[in-house]
C-alpha cells in the first residue's frame, strides 16, 4: 500500500531531437543542390526518405516531413507528429581550376567581387 513513482530518463539521440511528437534533425546539402533545388535522402525514424530542397535554399531553412514524427500515445486516430529537417549548406573547399573559373564567371555576372585577392587591411586584431 502506497504510491509507486516511475521516473524515465530519455538519452539524447545522436541524430534526432524530440519535442513532444515533433522530431528535429539536420541534413547537409551540397552547394549546387541548394542553389538549383533538387532531391536529397534524409534519415527518419523509419529509414531514409527523399525530400525536395527548394531552389535557393540557405542554411537554416527547414523542410517538414508530415507524419514522420513520434506517434501521439493518447490519440485514437494514431496520429503522428512531423519531422522538421534543418538544412545546412556545404560550401566546397577544394575546387579545381575549372570549377573556380566557373564560379568567378558567375560572380562577375552577379556583380560580386568574390575571389579577388586585395591587400589585407590592418584591423583591430593585427
Amino acid at each position: 500500500s502506497g504510491d509507486l513513482y516511475v521516473f524515465l530518463h530519455v538519452r539524447p539521440h545522436e541524430r534526432f531531437e524530440r519535442e513532444w511528437t515533433t522530431i528535429y534533425s539536420e541534413h547537409t546539402v551540397p552547394f549546387v543542390t541548394a542553389a538549383l533545388g533538387g532531391e536529397v535522402q534524409v534519415e527518419t525514424l523509419e529509414g531514409k526518405k527523399e525530400i525536395r530542397v527548394p531552389k535557393g535554399a540557405d542554411t537554416g531553412d527547414t523542410v517538414i516531413l508530415e507524419g514522420a514524427g513520434v506517434p501521439e500515445l493518447r490519440s485514437h486516430a494514431k496520429k503522428r507528429g512531423d519531422q522538421v529537417v534543418r538544412l545546412i549548406i556545404k560550401t566546397p573547399k577544394n575546387l579545381n581550376a575549372k570549377q573556380e573559373a566557373l564560379l568567378r564567371e558567375f560572380a562577375g555576372l552577379t556583380g560580386e567581387t568574390a575571389g579577388t585577392q586585395g591587400k589585407k587591411k590592418k584591423g583591430i586584431f593585427g
